[in-house]
């Protein structure tokens, strides 16, 4: 259930999350067999950003690019097109 009192994480929050992606990004480039540990870790991530649990990674894709985005170097829609898996 989304929480009515806030619509984002707060600064700390949001620094473990991009840990967390950056994590996420070291186990699908350590060993490939990790992809699914490191996708449910991205599906973790959106839950939390949405604040609510939806049907799957894909159904986190906005939260998940727009907070990979908040990194000044990241270019947008190479973002979405690795999410895409392009």
């Amino acid at each position: 259930m989304k929480d009515r009192h806030r619509d984002h994480p707060n600064l700390r929050e949001e620094v473990d999350l991009l840990a967390n992606l950056r994590s996420a990004r070291a186990l699908i480039l350590r060993d490939s067999e990790s992809f699914h540990e490191a996708s449910m870790l991205l599906e973790y991530i959106g839950q939390i950003l949405a604040g609510e649990i939806r049907g799957g990674l894909s159904q986190y894709q906005r939260e998940i690019v727009d907070l990979a985005c908040r990194n000044e170097r990241v270019v947008a829609e190479e973002v979405e097109r690795l999410f895409n898996g392009q």
